[in-house]
């Protein structure tokens, strides 16, 4: 029999609800194509059994999206969403690090110009930088991954604030030979902004939920509490993220050089100034990272 062009399965019950409907519509439109076309090249055959009624007949259907591709689906909206948000909250951080740049920034337009100036490369480090960790998940452990994801969301932070030192006057010796300066404090800082709430997430949504709660009233406990933890881990990791900015931001400065700086010229305020910039941008991460990141790392595509 001709096989049934059909979307392949998915793991729907541990698959949540913007990643399905994001992957359905990506396969929707993959179907008609294939119609269309009459090419089922760049499908994948499946056996697939109606995992409800395991009793039926076994049947081969044509996934018009291989794994792979549902995979690079979620990482390319991982990296063009949170690309918007990114350069931002860079921007407002280096302007809280470095007062003498807010005439500038004042300049009408300035702001939306500098950051729209970098959103391609964001985006194409961004899916780099998740496909390159993905391998450290999948053959170590989250943690690991995590901070080898710092490392390279560092760079990809390195290469926002390298363009604005320059374009702002902070420090035109400053190069994108420099985007992974400070890498040590950038891997600790993402091990414990996002790895602390990519962890208990699960342990927070099984804690904030019971069988006689409405789903509604469920998923509310589960994502403020989820939230609650996103806030709480980047303002634990804050002054690790300023302490690489000013290494990204300064030609010579060495690690124990950025603490003295930092501590010199804003005290023990440097462990949370800016940070509540970072924390609407962590909060956005970490929503993205349950959505687009959470379902490639525990299989769930």
């Amino acid at each position: 029999t001709q096989p049934a062009l059909l979307h392949g399965p998915m793991d729907h019950d541990n698959l949540n609800t913007p990643a399905r409907w994001i992957l359905s519509g990506c396969a929707a439109a993959g179907r008609a194509i294939m119609t269309l076309t009459r090419s089922t090249a760049c499908a994948e055959s499946i056996v697939y059994v109606e995992p409800k009624n395991p009793e039926t007949k076994q049947v081969q259907v044509i996934d018009p999206l291989s794994t792979n591709t549902k995979r690079q689906i979620l990482m390319a909206g991982y990296g063009f969403g949170l690309s918007i948000f990114s350069p931002m909250a860079n921007l407002y951080q280096v302007r809280a690090l470095y007062p003498s740049v807010k005439p500038i920034l004042a300049q009408p337009g300035m702001a939306v110009r500098l950051c729209a100036s970098i959103y391609p490369q964001q985006v194409l480090l961004r899916i780099m930088q998740v496909n390159l960790s993905t391998p450290v998940k999948d053959h170590m452990s989250p943690w690991m991954a995590f901070g080898v994801l710092g490392v390279l969301q560092g760079g990809v932070y390195g290469h926002a604030n390298i363009n604005f030192a320059r374009k702002l006057d902070i420090d035109r010796k400053v190069n994108l030979a420099m985007m992974f300066r400070g890498s040590g404090f950038a891997a600790c800082r993402d091990m414990i902004s996002q790895g602390v709430p990519f962890m208990v997430s699960d342990s927070l949504k099984a804690r904030s939920s019971s069988s006689s709660e409405s789903s509604l009233v469920a998923s509310a406990k589960h994502w403020g509490a989820f939230l609650g933890c996103s806030v709480m881990s980047t303002y634990m990791s804050q002054g690790l993220h300023n302490c690489q900015t000013a290494m990204q931001t300064h030609n010579e400065m060495t690690h124990v050089g950025a603490i003295r700086s930092m501590i010199r010229e804003h005290g023990v305020r440097f462990l949370w100034k800016g940070a509540e910039a970072r924390v609407g941008l962590l909060i956005i991460t970490n929503i993205f990272n349950e959505i687009f990141l959470k379902p490639v790392w525990n299989g769930h595509v």
